[in-house]
């Protein structure tokens, strides 16, 4: 797909990364005495730009993003429409998501108070946003509902950023989500948002706990292969503690991650800044308490080749002419930190190119990861720094060991017309083409398809091999006309008047209930 050369002041170099709903590129704005300012400018997708409920959707993110300011939000300068381009610029980050930091440096040696203090940095910015009013002073009600690794940039100087309120949610939001629609990552949803009920500021508290568990127990809470069990443990509330996991877990930690990830949401902590209080009275307690240097330097020491090939492009980036298209992700050999969707109920995974098209829902995901964005040389491991614990003696956790692979399938779900919807056993998926891997089994799901005037499309599939699978749905017959009744030679007799019906009750199912699919 094409892209401008120019969108506003904003000229585009490179693109970042894709998602179904948005483009992201690197950008320059030049202005007087050579200033130059590097950006991020994430772009609507030009066919999406005439649905007025994804430009709404798209809008929104950026109301939102525009209002915070906190340094450990990623910053929003400018908001616009160009032509057909809608688009917002951004903060370029440069520095890896979380994700890309502890698979580069691996789970087992990342340190244990490094780790803490970046999750108590992310607080920080999470009761930011949660505690944010309108102009008027109405609390906004903001829950990102997307707090997970991939979301989570650590900058080469040490600042930790939380991006993409891409699917945010706010009280004076215009774009709405369904009741019965998961919009998330499933490793880090909470029990509530996971069932598609609604959420407000302890489902990102639930989240938080989520990125605690899996610091102290140095595995993914939920491992690739696994979503389906992992999902069905967290909407039965059969989560396992960090301490069941990691016995060596520190007691105060543990405390912390067990009250965040609560089943009940009246359970957990009331505020971010409440669970960001009891971390740092554990990074308060150890004889020596992290700093930002010491994250600056694991950060820039695992990812050294790739920051040096990210500059080299820029610096050839600004030197190419005026009217040159900007390079897109694949020309430019580019690894985005894109997300696609991934098994059931619409998890959220980092993906690795090529994975065709983005789930929509994740506008992008900050592909804007400078040293993440190009370059792929492969570093020596940076040797694990040992991390105090609470009685002050050195001690790092050691790894958990590796699981056996689970054997799974890769599946491919396209469906048409436009504005199409699936589900899959009941639940929605939002991507459009879907796509996904799921545990190899012989278990029989039910894949509906359904669109206003079109015939609703039901089959049962099995996830034995590799799917493919591609629906298209026919129109609904025209209702036949009536035919005219025959002439008669005798007049037609006086219709009897009938009994008045008795007035409905108003326990009666109401066949337009938008949330009754039958």
């Amino acid at each position: 797909m094409s892209a401008p050369e120019r969108v506003g002041k904003f000229r585009l170099l490179a693109e970042l990364g894709r998602g179904g709903m948005a483009r992201v590129f690197l950008a320059v704005v030049r202005g007087p005495a050579n200033f130059e300012k590097l950006l991020a400018v994430k772009l609507l997708r030009e066919e999406l730009a005439r649905e007025p409920e994804l430009v709404a959707m798209f809008l929104d993110e950026a109301r939102l993003a525009a209002r915070l300011n906190h340094p450990n939000v990623v910053q929003t300068y400018e908001v616009g429409r160009e032509g057909e381009h809608c688009f917002l610029a951004m903060d370029y980050l440069e520095g890896p998501s979380l994700a890309g930091l502890l698979r580069k440096v691996g789970r087992g040696a990342m340190p244990l108070d490094l780790h803490v203090m970046v999750l108590a940095e992310v607080l920080a910015g999470l009761h930011h946003a949660h505690e944010l009013c309108a102009f008027d002073g109405t609390p906004l009600g903001i829950v990102h509902r997307d707090v997970s690794p991939k979301n989570v940039i650590v900058t080469y100087d040490g600042q930790v950023k939380l991006v993409d309120f891409g699917i945010a949610k706010a009280a004076d939001g215009s774009a709405q989500t369904a009741q019965g629609v998961f919009k998330g990552t499933t490793a880090y949803a909470a029990p509530e948002q996971a069932r598609g009920l609604p959420v407000d500021a302890r489902a990102d508290l639930f989240a938080a706990g989520a990125l605690l568990w899996e610091a102290l127990a140095r595995r993914p809470l939920a491992p690739p292969g696994a979503e389906l069990a992992a999902f069905a443990r967290r909407v039965t509330g059969a989560e396992p503690r960090a301490s069941d996991v990691a016995p060596g877990t520190p007691p105060a930690l543990a405390a912390v991650c067990d009250r965040a990830m609560a089943f009940d949401p009246a359970a957990r902590y009331p505020t971010a800044l409440a669970m960001r209080d009891d971390l740092e009275s554990w990074l308060a307690s150890l004889p020596k308490r992290p700093t930002a240097r010491e994250l600056s330097a694991l950060a820039s020491a695992a990812f050294a080749a790739e920051r040096a090939a990210l500059r080299a492009r820029v610096d050839e980036q600004l030197r190419r002419p005026e009217g040159a298209a900007p390079l897109s992700a694949d020309s430019t050999g580019a690894t985005p930190l894109m997300t696609t969707r991934a098994p059931l109920v619409s998890a959220v995974s980092e993906a690795r190119p090529p994975a065709g098209r983005r789930g929509w829902v994740a506008l992008g995901s900050f592909a804007l990861v400078g040293a993440l964005a190009f370059g792929a040389a492969a570093l020596r491991p940076v040797p694990a720094r040992r991390a105090p614990d609470e009685a002050g003696a050195p001690a790092a956790p050691a790894p958990a060991p590796a699981s056996a692979p689970v054997p799974s399938v890769e599946v491919a779900l396209r469906y048409a017309p436009a504005g199409a919807t699936a589900t899959l056993d009941g639940l929605r998926l939002q991507d459009v083409p879907f796509r996904g891997r799921f545990p190899r089994d012989a278990a029989a799901r039910s894949l509906e398809v359904r669109a206003p005037g079109y015939v609703t499309e039901r089959r049962i599939i099995t996830f034995e091999r590799d799917l493919d699978l591609a629906i298209t749905l026919r129109p609904e017959p025209a209702a036949p006309r009536a035919a005219p009744p025959p002439a008669s030679a005798h007049p037609p007799k006086a219709a009897t008047p009938r009994a008045a019906r008795p007035p409905a009750s108003r326990h009666a199912i109401d066949d337009k209930n938008p949330y009754h699919d039958d």
